[in-house]
This record gives structure tokens, C-alpha cells and sequence, in this order.
């Protein structure tokens, strides 16, 4: 699985940050952090989005087991291709795109293939905090992603 988001904000620092990784030297007053670090902190990690698959997979019982690598009769493949954030507000909506492809181990044909785009939103009253708003906002878009796409995969006549 793998995630992307669109480009990071660069206000100088990244340049400085390169220049003195390049010379091997580092500031030691202050650990190192990004310009963008509130709002990255609230994506979706592959570990973490592995996980939720791996555990909706078995509630779902979409599949009759969940196998690490390419043990099983299906390969199914989630990449985030997409995540809309707000900077700010009271009420956070996260939009959510992931590319899901579903391939049969046995002969390597894509069986599967659907980019499915799912919503969030959170209000001001579900958290005081605005990064927790947004990381519930997050998690509550690759929630309704997941379950999307597996009921998809549930509809297939595999």
C-alpha cells in the first residue's frame, strides 16, 4: 500500500535543511521539524491503513482470511492518491481518493480496478482542538473508503 499527498509547503527551511544535511551538520538546540507538521501529522499512514483493511477485511469477512504476501488467491492494493484537508475552520471536511485494484494471484490479471472517493466531516462541537477535529476527520474519511471498497469487492463474483 502506498500513500501520497500533494506537495509540501516550503518556506526556505527545506532548502537549509538540505544544505546542511549535504555538509552533515545540523542545529542540536532544537529537534528538527516541518513548516507543514500540524497538518501532516493528520494523514493516513500505510501501517495504519493496513491495519484498518486487514481488521474491516475480517469483520466483513469480505475475504475468508487475510494472507501476508502472495499466499492467497487475491492481491488487493490500496494506494491514497488523494487527501483534501482544511487549514482551518469550525467544522473540518476531509475528501479522500484511493486507487483500489484487486489482482488474482494465480495468473496476475486485475480482476478489480475503481478510484473511490469518500467524505468526512467533523464539527466544532466533536473536539475543542482543531487537530484533533481534523485527525477524526481523517480517520473517519479512510473509514468510509475501506468500507466503500470492500463493499464493492463484496459485490464481485470471484
Amino acid at each position: 500500500m502506498r500513500h501520497s499527498c500533494g506537495p509540501q509547503g516550503d518556506d526556505g527551511r527545506q532548502d537549509r535543511d538540505r544544505r546542511q544535511a549535504a555538509s552533515g551538520e545540523r542545529r542540536r538546540d532544537r529537534p528538527r521539524r516541518r513548516r507543514d507538521e500540524a497538518t501532516t501529522g493528520s494523514n493516513v499512514s500505510d501501517a495504519d491503513l493496513k491495519a484498518a483493511l486487514e481488521a474491516s477485511i475480517t469483520e466483513t469477512r469480505v475475504f475468508r482470511e487475510v494472507v501476508q504476501g502472495r499466499s492467497g488467491d487475491y492481491e488487493l492494493t490500496v494506494s491514497v492518491t488523494q487527501l483534501s484537508k482544511p487549514m482551518f475552520g469550525f467544522s473540518f471536511t476531509v475528501e479522500m481518493e484511493a486507487g483500489w485494484t484487486l489482482t488474482r494471484v494465480s495468473d496476475g490479471r486485475q480482476v478489480w480496478r475503481k478510484a473511490i472517493t469518500s467524505t468526512h466531516t467533523v464539527s466544532a462541537n466533536a473536539a475543542f482542538a482543531g487537530a484533533t477535529r481534523l485527525r477524526m476527520a481523517v480517520e473517519g474519511a479512510a473509514k468510509a473508503n475501506i468500507s466503500q471498497g470492500l463493499a464493492e469487492i463484496g459485490g464481485l463474483a470471484l
